[in-house]
Parts: C-alpha cells; structure tokens; sequence
C-alpha cells in the first residue's frame, strides 16, 4: 500500500477533534488525536509524526507552544485558530501556518501541501531552500500564513 504520512492533531474543543478525525478518515494518514497540550506534547516527542495540526487554544496552554516544540523537531505544524493578526504573525514567526475559518477539502488540500513543501525543502537541504512552485490545486496559499473567509471575531470554525 506504501508509505502513509502520521499526522498528530491536538485539539481541546471536542467538537474540533471529531470533526478533523472524520475529514481524515478516508484519506491515506495515520492520525493521532489528543485534547490536551500535555498529551501533544507527550505524542509530539514519542511519535515524531510528520506533521502537527493544532488547534491555537489548548486549556491553559496554546497550539504555538506545540508548534514551537515540532519545529525544534523539524516537523511542520498548522495552527488553527480564530482569525487574529498577532496569532498570525507569532505562528509565521515559528514556520507554522495559521488558518482560520477552515472547510474540510481546503484543510485536506493545505495537508497535502504543507508536506509537499516540507519533503522538498528537506531533499533541498532543509529550510530556507528555493521554495518549490505549488500545486495547481493549492493556488490560494502564496505564503505560509493564509485565513479564510472571517468568521466571527474570536471564533475559530471548521464546516463542510
């Protein structure tokens, strides 16, 4: 069957975790779902996953501090929280990608090409090689940092 990517999703809200466990589903990843900071992190160090998705609001801690942890690690993570400048920036800052207002064929597309950029920077030598040109399918991200329509303010969604 070949290789399968493992993605690690750290989310708080209940509701998030069941709606990402069901977009995943059909598609070719190994998920792991964890609803708190504390079980990312413990997963994030043990599993080594190719890829974090996170959710920005983790009880008394945040998604960037488990971005921060898989970037040390050399693994690249999506933030996924409410739309808000200063998450942005912090997340661009850490090489995370910050969405909001997230549908699930944008995330599933998004997915493939966070790790599509991430395979090529890595037989390029690692970060900061020539970016590679994208995905037809994946237009809309013409940088690392990309928000969707905005929701309400101070509320992140996930819809179908």
């Amino acid at each position: 069957m070949g290789w399968r990517h493992e993605i690690l999703v750290a989310a708080h809200s209940a509701a998030t975790r069941t709606s990402l466990k069901a977009w995943f589903a059909a598609t070719r990843y190994n998920l792991t779902v964890t609803s708190s900071f504390h079980e990312g992190r413990d997963r994030l160090s043990l599993a080594s996953p190719d890829l974090l998705v996170t959710e920005v609001k983790l009880g008394e801690y945040n998604g960037l501090q488990l971005a921060a942890r898989a970037r040390q690690m050399g693994t690249p993570a999506i933030v996924i929280g409410p739309p808000d400048i200063v998450l942005e920036r912090d997340a661009e800052q850490l090489d995370a990608l910050y969405v909001s207002t997230v549908r699930k064929n944008d995330l599933l597309a998004i997915v493939e090409h966070v790790l599509a950029l991430h395979a090529s920077e890595a037989s390029d030598g690692g970060w900061g090689a020539a970016a590679p040109q994208p995905d037809p399918t994946c237009r809309f991200l013409s940088a690392r940092r990309t928000t969707w329509p905005p929701s309400m303010p101070g509320r992140s969604t996930l819809s179908n």
